[in-house]
């Protein structure tokens, strides 16, 4: 069902103190004494600590939550919890649905270029991903990195042009075969009528949708 929460509770962030560190530092005889001087307990170590946005990618809330999440506070998308992780980082390596990778690519596209804890970008993570939602990740980053930047991955999302020419769809009925000079009297026909033959006209692919 539908939860209501306080707009500014997204911007929070929540953290929990390692308690099994501390227990070792006071085992090593460090720290022992560190309240004598101040009366302050001795600090302990972070365990983990995230937004809001982050706890909802990695249980899986559904696209709705991570919007209203983004809503009350836009910027989530683009800081790491504790382990450098962005939310779309977490979002491809806990293997989330589609819409919520789109979601999160559209309030941070500039994720694509950020590299997780382990120096990976999200096109590593979502060439090596196991999720069912594979091809959606790299269709979806590939959108994104070409909206930013006006280039393609050949081996995630070539041009449609580049394929035409790759293919070199041109030629009728996709044969390279027979170069002889019958064959390239009839080309010579062909290209001067805009070869009607071809398999797929060079119009239809710059043209756009």
């Amino acid at each position: 069902g539908s939860v209501k929460f306080d707009p500014d509770q997204a911007s929070v962030w929540i953290y929990r103190l390692d308690d099994e560190g501390a227990a070792k530092k006071d085992s090593d005889g460090e720290g022992a004494n560190d309240d004598d001087d101040d009366g302050q307990e001795p600090q302990r170590p972070i365990k983990w600590r995230t937004l809001p946005l982050h706890a909802a990618v990695i249980y899986r809330a559904p696209p709705k939550l991570l919007r209203a999440l983004l809503k009350a506070n836009p910027l989530a998308a683009c800081h790491r919890d504790d382990r450098r992780m962005l939310p779309l980082h977490l979002a491809i390596k806990t293997g989330a649905n589609r819409a919520a990778v789109r979601t999160l690519l559209e309030a941070y596209p500039q994720a694509v270029d950020e590299r997780d804890d382990q120096g990976l970008l999200p096109l590593d993570l979502a060439k090596t991903s196991t999720s069912p939602y594979r091809r959606a990740y790299l269709n979806a980053w590939a959108e994104t990195y070409y909206k930013l930047h006006r280039e393609c991955d050949f081996d995630t999302n070539p041009t449609a042009l580049y394929a035409y020419l790759l293919n070199r769809e041109w030629e009728a009925g996709g044969s390279r075969k027979d170069k002889s000079s019958k064959s390239s009297k009839k080309d010579d026909r062909d290209d001067s009528k805009g070869k009607k033959g071809s398999s797929k006209d060079i119009a239809s692919v710059l043209t756009p949708a």
